[in-house]
């Protein structure tokens, strides 16, 4: 039953650095492209 719980807990940490990480890389992305075009 801990076991469980502290699996479900751990679980939301890494959704949370998996969204922010995507959106780094699509805000990466976004500005080497900007950049890109301007160049």
């Amino acid at each position: 039953m801990v076991e469980k719980d502290f699996c479900r807990y751990s679980d939301m940490p890494s959704l949370l650095v998996v969204t922010m990480v995507a959106t780094i890389i699509f805000f990466a992305y976004f500005v080497l492209h900007k950049i890109v075009k301007y160049a």
